[in-house]
């Protein structure tokens, strides 16, 4: 920035002005009352040398200093990584850190608008830092969980040497963000700075960031590993607020949260048409969008895998994308060997990335590979450990292959973590279930539409209902079911469930034949899903499970 520029930048103009019109009015008002109050004759005189003394003070002071929320402190020099506030205190000298948990970063006020950009920088930092080599950094929803807590207090429980935690706010149209790296053993500031720039500016104050910690915990910042904080998809600032604002809404894992994700994502790319990572959120939320049955199979998967593929047409070493293709083949082509192709490119692009593991030991329990798919699942969890996405979902290998007892300790461990999460107790109740345990199996499920009112409770408890024997609370179900199509999205294959509890073997595959028409997603479940057990010899059977797997899975899973 220009001389000129900075002098704007830093209001001394403004400063100069103000100055001014005052001095002058303070001039005219002692020349005015000079007489009537008989002050000495040279008063005009002191109060015009003070004026003139204090005009290049007042200017030095606006040069270096400004007033913000949290008081009067220095300003920085509009440089990308802006000046220190208070010096870095270096550890010693051969003193490594090696790991680093970022705090969420807070803001002066909890609207939507200001939470968007706080959990965005914060998020962005840590997938930064998470491709560090040697630097271990604690996942995205494990540190959510400690929003606002002290800090060494939390990185003494997770087991970290170093903690990041920063604060955002606004001050006259300008983005203030303060930061302070704590070493956890001593309880002492190893870094701390304070910006203040414009909000186009936030890729330089995150990269400043990035790099300046990067440097005080002596990570290796040479080659390859530079270049990573010199990479930025997008120069357009209001492009980068539209995708951390669909990432705000995918991370709350709720329809309507899907739903704006998707408006959001949609807005980044109409701002900058070559944005990768707003085409890959794009396809992550409209395959979520699938998979929560706010839209049909048909309508939702298809837009995620042109979406993920455009992604991969700008940007073709995004791991991220190759983990929704890969998802989107396993559950809307039914096609697990495609699926996992993508998802091992995934993970060789993006080590770091949880879904991918996720996504991956998925497929493995569908291939009947259950110990590796156990292993993949495991993956995931060690990099997120307190994802209730990965945690629910790690109890499924138990629960296919009919391992209930490992797959009830799963559930159990996983309601532990998830108190207020459904699928934890709906997976409880439906491994109590396989174990014949229907009235345990009922009362978590019970317990999970405290939390969730979806049709997959309503299938399991209809189903748990058959099993039991409880004819008129089956019906219930059913009608529930009917009422509920008829007025949004339910999925056939939820009918098919409550009628395997029945062991009617004629409704149920006139049910599951509609769910292959109509994609489906869960009919990839169709050669392990224990709901159909009772139904899996049945000629009929075999037919649609070569149509959703192929002739490999019906054979696989004939015995």
């Amino acid at each position: 920035m220009s001389f000129l520029g900075e002098i704007k930048r830093r209001k001394v103009f403004k400063v100069a002005v103000v100055y001014a019109v005052i001095a002058w009015l303070l001039v005219q008002i002692i020349v005015t009352v000079e007489s009537p109050l008989n002050l000495p004759n040279w008063t005009d005189t002191l109060v015009i040398v003070l004026v003139i003394v204090g005009f290049p003070v007042a200017l030095m002071l606006a040069w270096a200093l400004e007033i913000t929320p949290e008081g009067t402190v220095r300003k920085q020099s509009s440089a990308a990584t802006g000046s220190i506030v208070a010096p870095p205190n270096f550890p010693p000298s051969g003193t490594i850190i090696d790991s680093l948990a970022v705090l969420p970063f807070e803001t002066s006020t909890h609207t939507p608008d200001a939470e968007y950009l706080s959990d965005g920088i914060t998020e962005t930092l840590i997938n930064i830092f998470a491709e560090l080599p040697q630097l271990n950094v604690v996942a995205r929803s494990t540190v959510f969980r400690h929003k606002g807590g002290d800090p060494v207090s939390v990185g003494q429980d997770l087991g970290v040497g170093a903690v990041l935690t920063g604060r955002v706010f606004y001050q006259d149209k300008s983005l203030v963000i303060g930061a302070e790296l704590i070493d956890v053993k001593t309880s002492s500031q190893l870094w701390g700075q304070q910006y203040r720039r414009e909000i186009a500016d936030i890729f330089d104050i995150q990269e400043g960031i990035a790099r300046e910690i990067s440097e005080t915990l002596h990570s290796r910042m040479a080659g390859e590993q530079k270049e990573l904080f010199d990479h930025r998809e997008t120069k357009e600032h209001e492009a980068y607020q539209a995708y951390l604002r669909g990432r705000y809404y995918w991370n709350q894992r709720t329809p309507e949260g899907m739903r704006k994700a998707v408006d959001h994502f949609n807005d980044a790319i109409e701002r900058d048409p070559a944005y990768a990572s707003a085409y890959s959120g794009l396809g992550d939320a409209f395959a979520m969008l699938g998979i929560y049955q706010v839209l049909r199979p048909k309508d939702s998967f298809p837009r995620a895998k042109v979406a993920a593929r455009r992604a991969l047409e700008i940007k073709p070493d995004l791991g991220e994308a190759f983990a929704t293709l890969g998802f989107s083949s396993i559950y809307y082509d039914w096609d697990n060997a495609a699926g996992e192709q993508a998802l091992l490119k995934a993970i060789e692009l993006a080590p770091q990335y949880p879904s991918a593991y996720q996504w991956y030991g998925m497929c493995l329990a569908l291939t009947d590979r259950i110990d590796d798919a156990i292993k993949a699942w495991k993956m995931a969890q060690d990099l997120d450990p307190f994802s209730a996405s990965i945690n629910y979902t790690a109890i499924w290998p138990f629960y296919w292959s009919h391992r209930t007892d490992e797959a009830i300790e799963a559930s159990v461990r996983a309601v532990g973590l998830h108190p207020e999460f459904w699928g934890a107790h709906y997976y409880l109740g439906l491994a109590y279930a396989q174990n014949e345990d229907f009235i345990s199996a009922i009362a978590a499920l019970w317990k999970a539409q405290e939390f969730s009112n979806n049709t997959w409770l309503l299938e399991g408890l209809g189903y748990c209902y058959a099993r039991a024997g409880r004819t008129t609370d089956v019906n219930s179900v059913l009608g529930e079911l009917k009422t509920l199509s008829e007025q949004k999205y339910v999925a056939p294959y939820s009918f098919a469930a409550v009628y395997a509890g029945l062991q009617d073997t004629d409704a149920v595959i006139k049910w599951l034949d509609a769910a292959v028409m109509d994609r489906s997603w869960r009919m990839a479940w169709l050669c392990v899903d224990p709901f159909f057990d009772d139904v899996r010899k049945d000629p009929r059977f075999q037919l649609l499970l070569t149509k959703a797997t192929g002739p490999k899975g019906a054979d696989a899973n004939n015995g």
